[in-house]
């Protein structure tokens, strides 16, 4: 007896996490899907000017 199970796959949310050098902290948040767009929210709420900040990013 075959039996098919139909499901939507919704992917795996992502994590992004920011370190502060300066003040030892740590900021994280989920997101529901990778790109750009969800990479860019974190960094443009703790750089919003985005001046005089060097960034750095690992692929892990």
């Amino acid at each position: 007896m075959r039996v098919n199970h139909t499901y939507g796959r919704g992917g795996a949310p992502a994590y992004l996490a920011a370190y502060d050098v300066h003040r030892a902290k740590v900021f994280g948040r989920c997101e529901v899907t990778t790109g750009i767009t969800p990479f860019m929210a974190p960094v443009e709420q703790l750089l919003p000017d985005g001046t005089g900040w060097i960034l750095s990013t690992e692929d892990g």
